[in-house]
């Protein structure tokens, strides 16, 4: 494989994937920050938009300014760790490109594959489209 080819991957649907996963994030933050300055309806629609990927059990949620995240302790470090961790390897990748041709921009496209994942698995979720195998039985 040419590593070259690497690069040639258009800009469009990586800034999709990023920005989509920035607004995510930000909405996580935006939920409490709404409900503190009396914003209601706007918050309760971003909690309720979290509720079908997020159980948002109070006692396992982080706080702001008095009002639990839209999602709960682990979610967070999901979503935050991954969007820290694709900004932190294509931050860097131009440096360590200098010491190894490979750099790291391989795993900017393994944390968005894993942003897509999320943001599908979410839908169907939402959506109630859930993915149901077949059963197998003897008479088949």
């Amino acid at each position: 494989m040419n590593l070259g080819s690497l690069r040639t991957i258009p800009v469009a649907p990586r800034l999709f994937l990023a920005a989509l996963w920035g607004i995510i994030c930000s909405a996580i933050l935006a939920a409490p920050l709404l409900a503190t300055f009396g914003h209601l309806l706007p918050a309760a629609l971003l909690y309720s938009s979290f509720s079908p990927v997020c159980h948002q059990d109070p006692g396992r949620s982080f706080e702001l300014l008095g009002h639990q995240l839209a999602v709960c302790h682990r979610c967070s470090g999901i979503y935050f760790g991954l969007f820290l961790a694709s900004l932190g390897f294509r931050t860097i990748d131009q440096a360590v490109c200098e010491w190894t041709p490979v750099g790291t921009h391989f795993m900017w496209h393994i944390l968005n594959a894993a942003v897509l994942y999320l943001c599908v698995r979410g839908w169907l979720r939402g959506s109630q489209l859930q993915y149901a195998p077949m059963a197998i039985t003897a008479d088949h």
